[in-house]
């Protein structure tokens, strides 16, 4: 971001505490909402209690795990029964479905690592928002009242301020690659999203030809085949779960990148405005 980017932004913080000097009254979490202004309290209980709402339903991890246990039981399960197989249709039908439960266990371990990200995720989101409730001030922010400051208290609060500028462009750029990557894994959505349904439209023109009696093969080789189409939908709705995820996570980092370059630019902006204070009493 330019400097004179995040001046301007600066500036514009510093003129909103400067006519409302009760920082509770700003709306940092909000930025694109054009209704009435919001108490702040209000504003962050009722973000605190999305946040907790979007933890609670995802996919936990205790789940996945019996998921990936049970995947890997019948991958051993299979293994075995085609050690004993002597039939060639019957092992290439069980290295066919052992092929695909492993895709399935491989998507579900990542599954859990994207799951694992989501949470620590909104975990720092939360603790962000926490924070902000308990010192919407900055007291800690704020220059201690002394009748002589000296050239170092003012070159330490010029550190000081070059930080928090620093801090705000890097999660301006921060930011711009996120939207870069939640763009892309939409789109990858989208693309897994048509190709399960392909997979199910499979699913079920093999079933409705079953039924009209249709279909060349023995009963046997039907059977085997109608058992893969499912394995196959079955795997690219989990290849959709993991998709859905990935594209949730990247949601979830806007949200919480955002409300880190709201609370900078308040932080900012109170770090230049003590700045220039003490600065006027040094001159």
């Amino acid at each position: 971001m330019k400097k004179s980017n995040i001046f301007l932004i600066l500036a514009v913080a510093i003129q909103a505490v400067n006519i409302k000097s009760d920082l509770n009254m700003l709306v940092p979490f909000l930025p694109g909402d054009k209704t009435e202004v919001v108490n702040f309290a209000d504003t962050i209980e009722k973000r605190l209690k999305s946040l907790e709402a979007d933890k609670v339903n995802l996919v936990t991890k205790e789940q996945i795990a019996a998921r990936i246990e049970s995947l890997n039981n019948e991958i051993v399960s299979l293994r075995e029964k085609n050690r004993y197989s002597t039939s060639y249709e019957q092992q290439d039908f069980l290295q066919k479905k052992i092929s695909i439960y492993n895709q399935k266990y491989q998507i579900l371990i990542e599954l859990d690592q994207v799951q694992q990200q989501c949470v620590n995720i909104l975990d720092e989101h939360i603790k962000l928002l926490l924070e902000y409730k308990d010192d919407p001030d900055f007291k800690n922010l704020k220059v201690p009242l002394k009748a002589y400051y000296t050239f170092d208290d003012l070159q330490e609060l010029s550190a000081r301020r070059f930080e928090y500028e620093e801090r705000l462009a890097s999660l301006e750029e921060k930011k711009q690659a996120n939207l870069v990557d939640l763009n892309n894994r939409k789109k990858a959505q989208v693309i897994v999203t048509q190709e399960y349904k392909e997979r199910k439209k499979q699913q079920e023109d093999f079933a409705s030809k079953l039924r009209k009696g249709s279909s060349s093969g023995s009963k046997m080789h039907l059977q085997d085949q109608g058992v893969l189409l499912d394995e196959q939908e079955k795997l690219w709705a989990i290849k959709k779960e993991l998709a859905d995820i990935k594209s949730l996570e990247d949601e979830f980092k806007e949200s919480l990148i955002r409300s880190q370059i709201e609370i900078g630019v308040q932080q900012a902006a109170l770090v230049k405005a003590e700045y220039e204070r003490v600065k006027k009493i040094i001159r």
